[in-house]
């Protein structure tokens, strides 16, 4: 999970966060941060939210985003 927040103070990382957590069940869906098949981008500009799914994020060491 990778989270950017940019001109935006009301917005906090946690919050993001915990939301994200509650939409994925871990029951149905078991998250394992080390050797992630897909990886979730969220970016905040202003009053804009982003999301992304990628495969493969860490392996590739980042893509240009």
């Amino acid at each position: 999970m990778e989270f950017k927040n940019k001109n935006n103070a009301n917005l906090k990382k946690k919050d993001v966060l915990d939301f994200i957590f509650k939409a994925v069940d871990g029951s149905q869906n078991p998250v394992d941060l080390k050797t992630a098949d897909l990886s979730v981008i969220i970016e905040v500009y202003r009053d804009l939210l982003l999301i992304g799914v990628v495969p493969k994020y860490k392996e590739y060491k980042k893509y240009n985003l």
